[in-house]
């Protein structure tokens, strides 16, 4: 399926996109995994999952966009872009080796949802609260989902590809080095602040890099050399359809 999603063009290498109108539902198969749940439901489930999803549709308010730049390959670790040095590790680099340029980008829900969220969580329906957080962290990795898949149709037309997305936390990148990514992206893109820890704001957010050239693929995680057993990386990111 084709994703046409409306684009603003902010100068020659930033980029804004419209997600509000195409975010697809994620299926209840998916969020029942996400809350644990493998088999039969519990009763009333299904209906609390429903309307939690419909509450946060409600409370998003997404934004999403992305930089252009080129980059220099300086180390199996290091990838530069002009006199950024972004220290991607050894994990992420090598499998960017071909890219020509890279895209920066960033994704959120905006903070109604989280503040709505807390207000759930402080009431006498905790349980709504949670499977809203859940339903919100889908949103977020399905919103920079539909960013990757517009990026690749668009690369496509031009002759290029793209990698898979990377973001700082995973795959042995330092979650610090975020900040070097938005040095590089305007201030408050997407209205996205980090926290002295790196962390951004609003909380459902999600942000990394996407490799771009002519000889550049799409490769499978490579998630049984990584120790970090609380990574869902793979599991949350859809392979893009091939050409």
């Amino acid at each position: 399926m084709k994703h046409s999603l409306a684009e603003k063009k902010v100068n020659a290498t930033i980029f804004i996109l419209d997600l509000n109108k195409m975010l697809p539902r994620i299926p209840n198969k998916n969020i029942r995994e996400a809350l644990g749940y493998t088999g039969a439901l519990p009763p009333g489930m299904e209906e609390m999952i429903d309307t939690a999803f419909q509450k946060a549709l409600e409370s998003c308010h997404i934004q999403a966009g992305y930089g252009l730049f080129p980059v220099e390959h300086l180390s199996s670790s290091i990838l530069k872009i002009g006199n950024y040095d972004i220290k991607a590790g050894t994990q992420i680099t090598p499998r960017l080796k071909q890219a020509e340029k890279l895209a920066l980008f960033t994704a959120t829900l905006g903070p109604e949802i989280e503040k709505w969220t807390t207000v759930q969580a402080t009431s006498d329906n905790p349980a709504q609260s949670y499977i809203i957080d859940i339903i919100a962290s889908l949103l977020a990795e399905e919103s920079a989902a539909l960013l990757h898949q517009h990026l690749a149709d668009k690369m496509k037309k031009s002759g290029y590809s793209v990698s898979n997305r990377y973001s700082p936390g995973y795959c042995g990148w330092d979650v610090n080095e975020q900040k070097i990514l938005f040095q590089l992206l305007p201030k408050s893109f997407c209205g996205i602040t980090l926290g002295d820890s790196a962390f951004m704001c609003p909380r459902k957010s999600v942000s990394g890099i996407i490799g771009i050239g002519k000889n550049i693929k799409y490769q499978d995680y490579n998630c049984q050399r990584c120790k970090n057993k609380l990574c869902h990386l793979a599991a949350k990111q859809k392979e893009l359809k091939k050409p």
